[in-house]
């Protein structure tokens, strides 16, 4: 029995995979939204405008994997400090918290809201938020800033700030 394959069908699924594909990638990037800006703000007091893009992309990239090693040695200090009993971990968590995980947070907001109100006037304002808040949920979960672990990318950062208190 052979099978007959409709090329239309085929490239529609391709397409359809590659597009599911995209939007995994940049929700998972989303996440690391405050690194990649922080990376660019730093780049834009550096460089001019007019620099060679490779330049402004490398410093940015450098920039935003500096800015995470920084993130995971402050939570280093959070759990040394918490551990210590010292109180002063909770406004660094809350700064913390704010860096990492409302930025996103608002930055999908902001984002898909006007689709949303476009979709749905009634409750579209509702949906944003409730997907906002459902990924600023997820971009928690993805630090973990009070419990003992950190990714091994950035564990000399993290036991370095741990180690400090």
């Amino acid at each position: 029995m052979a099978y007959i394959i409709d090329s239309n069908q085929y490239l529609f699924d391709k397409v359809l995979w590659a597009i599911w594909k995209a939007i995994k990638i940049i929700f998972r990037l989303t996440v690391y939204l405050p690194f990649w800006f922080a990376g660019y703000l730093i780049t834009s007091k550096i460089l001019i405008k007019n620099e060679d893009p490779l330049t402004w992309i490398a410093l940015i990239i450098l920039f935003a994997l500096l800015a995470y090693q920084v993130t995971f040695f402050i939570k280093g200090l959070i759990i040394g400090l918490k551990n210590k009993g010292n109180l002063f971990w909770l406004p660094i968590f809350i700064v913390f918290i704010c860096f990492t995980c409302v930025l996103p947070t608002w930055f999908i907001h902001n984002s898909i809201q006007p689709w949303l109100h476009i979709i749905s006037p009634n409750s579209g304002n509702l949906m944003a938020w409730l997907t906002s808040i459902f990924f600023g949920i997820y971009v928690y979960s993805r630090y973990h800033f009070l419990t003992d672990i950190a990714p091994m990318a950035a564990l000399f950062s993290y036991q370095l700030g741990k180690n400090l208190v």
